[in-house]
């Protein structure tokens, strides 16, 4: 009888596991479209290619990226590490993504699972985290550190964090330094990893606080172990970084534009709070139901998970309040912390909704059902960028295609942007490393010059852009509407004249943008998500593309 016992009990107990680790397919399901339709992007991959085909040469100063003010030698080994086995194939750099993908979201449920959670909570763990918005950025393009760094920030949580089991003396210290290793290993994927040590600080501050005044059984030796692990590795960061790249963060260095200003901090704030709504607005409700129905409103308040959640995610955004740029990506790691909190609050609910109490009852389907709304309008939201980001990425590559093809040896591109923007140096290293066209001199637009320009001896060609109903908070792209639209009526009077269209890439994109966060802009400014005037329900076609002209006399042989 025991053993027939045993077999339903063991079956159960398997079944559940795979419920609870099923999220890491889905992971895998969605990077399926990238791999079917692989890129490289015009955001640092050209630049990427370029860095690790110098260092496979032996030039391993390019991974301390001199005149930057960076440490990152981790992320170029990374790329180079992938590059010397796949070559420039982008198909296999994102095969790398879904790895790291897959492997992070298996670890956040282990830790989860091992922390004593139910499969149900360990399930919607996985599920929040592969469906967050910052995932679509971080890992349908390539060149983002954040998959590398939160994958090894994962690993060391596993190690660290898991309920303490029996081990030898050897073996724990074993695990203590390949722990440090692996925060040292994140630290110089992306220097924002040492946040962990101020997190871990207040994580140990909180367990003493929670033995000392609430006299509960807590374990303090594994946020001490995190806290001694992440200074060891910011200290061997800084030694490191000492030695061999610039210490601290000269103004002229791209590592400069990290500054604590008042007006900065406060744009930044506004910015991620449109970006944190957008992608995590479903935490409100759950907050709040979470609030109303548990059965102590002071043990709710001080869970020791939820505060370790809400320390996590206010670090993450806090060490990117001083930088200059504001970009969903950033906030992968925010997501892992969410994901914790927001399946932590669902399943509570879950877990006490048969109530008694008709109100509360109420209240607590109210706040899941607004929950579910608020998640599923983000997950079309992420569907929509998702798209976006692979049509870009396709129209980019074949504009690429029809420049190398097209233009003859040693001509000169004007790329239609009338400033020295990222995109125009990653077209000039796409030509050379992946299209071995070093002949093609590329360049921007400058009005005032443009006559002298295309009248040298060099075959001269504009390639300009097509951007037309681009939505605001989404996907980054280098070609900016409100700008494009400005130049391109600059230079239409020229090309009329002196320009002959050579060929057009054009693609449409349906959005299904769902703007709810637009609903607060009577109560703030046109800043941040309300600068542009978008519909509250964005069904417009997104075009996208490039146009290539041969102007001057180029044009007149044609």
């Amino acid at each position: 009888m025991k053993a027939l016992a045993a077999g339903p009990a063991a079956g159960r107990l398997r079944w559940e596991r795979w419920v609870a680790y099923s999220p890491v397919l889905l992971a895998v399901g969605i990077l399926l479209p990238r791999l079917l339709s692989p890129q490289f992007g015009l955001f640092d991959d050209g630049y990427t290619i370029s860095v690790v085909r110098q260092v496979g040469a032996g030039d391993l100063d390019m991974l301390w990226e001199p005149g930057a003010a960076r440490s990152r030698p981790v992320y170029w080994l990374y790329h180079a590490v992938l590059y010397r086995l796949a070559g420039p194939n982008p198909f296999w750099f994102f095969v790398g993504n879904a790895v790291l993908f897959a492997a992070t979201t298996a670890g956040l449920i282990y830790l989860v699972r091992s922390g004593g959670a139910t499969p149900r909570r360990s399930f919607l763990t996985g599920l929040l985290f592969v469906l967050a918005g910052p995932v679509v950025e971080s890992y349908l393009t390539l060149s983002k550190p954040e998959p590398l760094q939160l994958s090894l920030i994962t690993g060391t949580l596993v190690l660290l964090l898991r309920p303490p089991r029996p081990r030898t003396r050897v073996l724990g210290i074993g695990v203590f330094l390949v722990a440090a290793l692996l925060l040292l290993l994140a630290d110089l994927t992306k220097e924002t990893s040492l946040v962990i040590v101020p997190i871990s600080a207040i994580w140990l501050g909180a367990a003493w606080a929670w033995r000392r005044f609430r006299r509960g059984p807590t374990d303090m030796n594994r946020p001490a172990a995190l806290l001694l692990a992440s200074a060891l590795a910011g200290i061997a960061f800084f030694v490191l970084r000492n030695r061999f790249s610039t210490f601290g963060l000269p103004e002229d260095a791209y590592a400069g534009n990290y500054l604590l200003e008042g007006q900065r901090l406060l744009a930044s704030a506004i910015r991620w709070t449109g970006w944190s709504l957008r992608d995590f607005g479903y935490l409100g409700p759950l907050i709040l139901g979470g609030a109303l129905f548990s059965r102590s409103r002071g043990a709710f308040l001080t869970n020791p998970g939820l505060l370790a959640s809400a320390v996590w995610m206010g670090g993450w955004v806090a060490v990117y309040l001083p930088w200059v740029y504001t970009v969903e990506y950033y906030l992968l790691p925010f997501a892992l912390g969410a994901s914790v909190a927001a399946a932590y609050l669902a399943d509570e609910i879950l877990s006490r909704f048969p109530s008694p109490d008709g109100w509360r009852r109420m209240t607590a389907a109210l706040c899941l059902g607004l929950a579910g709304l608020l998640l599923v309008l983000s997950v079309v939201n992420n569907v929509s960028s998702a798209n976006q980001q692979i049509m870009v990425d396709e129209a980019n590559a074949e504009a690429l295609q029809l420049v190398s093809a097209t233009l003859p040896a040693s001509s000169e591109l004007l790329v239609n942007l009338q400033f020295p923007g990222e995109y125009v140096e990653q077209i000039r290293l796409h030509l050379i490393h992946t299209y071995g066209r070093p002949d093609i001199r590329v360049d921007y637009v400058r009005m005032e010059e443009l006559p002298g320009e295309v009248a040298g001896a060099r075959p001269s060609y504009v390639l300009e852009a097509i951007v037309e109903n681009q939505p605001l908070l989404t996907v980054r792209m280098g070609a900016v509407e409100p700008s494009v639209r400005e130049w391109n009526r600059q230079l239409e009077g020229f090309l009329e004249e002196s320009g002959v269209l050579v060929g057009r890439i054009e693609r449409e994109l349906q959005l299904y943008n769902v703007n709810f966060i637009r609903l607060l802009c009577p109560l703030m400014s046109a800043r941040g998500f309300c600068e542009a005037d978008e519909p509250l329900l964005d069904r417009r076609t997104f075009s996208y593309g490039w146009e290539l002209y041969t102007v001057g006399r180029t044009a007149s042989w044609e």
